[in-house]
């Protein structure tokens, strides 16, 4: 699982990557892309617990589908905001874009991360009562690091290096 703290590490976002979606086989037909297989996961916004000293979910969605570069572009998007070469950047997931944050550099060091999470699909689901989304949007904002930064890209990337491989047709 990957983490992002806030600088006091009692409030966190998590990203988890659990699988890679099966494409159909077409015969006569190539596979798709990498970039086509989208990633099933799952997201939310934890606290600490010093009772138990565990962390407990304020919010979990209960399944997200990444796009299948996803991964990589955020990853890529962190090592370039720590790099100085951007002041921030914006991260979208989700078949309807149930998870999204954004993270920019703050005046006088660190960064600033605003989560949103958007309850109008999973709302849907389970009451069948169909909702605008970004009406039940969930907010987070908190500040980091930039060791934060990195571990959190590293988590991600090394989440990606687990999952299975795709599959050759």
């Amino acid at each position: 699982m990957a983490v992002l703290h806030n600088d006091a590490r009692n409030l966190r976002l998590f990203v988890e990557l659990v699988d890679r979606e099966v494409p159909p086989v077409v015969p006569g037909q190539p596979p798709p892309p990498a970039e086509a297989v989208r990633v099933l996961g799952t997201g939310g916004v934890e606290f600490y617990d010093r009772r138990d000293k565990s962390f407990w979910p304020f919010i979990r969605l209960p399944v997200i589908y990444f796009g299948g570069r996803d991964g990589p572009e955020l990853v890529e998007s962190i090592r370039s905001l720590c790099a100085g070469a951007r002041e921030g950047f914006a991260f979208r997931s989700g078949a309807q874009d149930e998870l999204t944050f954004q993270i920019g550099r703050q005046q006088g060091g660190g960064y600033v991360v605003e989560v949103g999470i958007d309850l109008a699909p999973y709302l849907y689901e389970t009451s069948g009562l169909q909702g605008e989304p970004g009406r039940e949007l969930a907010l987070y904002r908190f500040t980091t690091s930039t060791a934060e930064l990195v571990r959190f890209a590293d988590q991600v990337k090394q989440e990606l290096e687990k999952l299975p491989p795709l599959r050759k047709a």
